[in-house]
């Protein structure tokens, strides 16, 4: 836990490097999807994606997220998540 707390900015930057590619493909396969590939694409990662993250972490990802996903996000949550998260 010590480690955790020491090297947070570390790990979440790591984690999402690691979550970068699957984001890219989310947007690929929302594009180029059906009905279905979208609405899950749109309920997995526009609408939850930010939960309980805390404002580093949401200030360090929105910028990663794609466009895509970014309007899907704000279409459904009425803000950009900082705003939304951090009131």
């Amino acid at each position: 836990m010590t480690y955790y707390l020491k090297n947070k900015a570390f790990l979440l930057r790591f984690f999402f490097l690691i979550c970068y590619p699957c984001l890219m493909g989310s947007e690929k396969y929302y594009l180029n999807g059906d009905e279905k590939v979208k609405d899950a694409i749109d309920i997995s990662f526009a609408e939850a994606f930010f939960a309980g993250h805390d404002r580093q972490t949401v200030q360090f990802g929105w910028p990663l997220f794609p466009d895509v996903l970014k309007k899907l996000y704000v279409d459904f949550w009425g803000t950009e998540p900082i705003q939304l998260v951090f009131k």
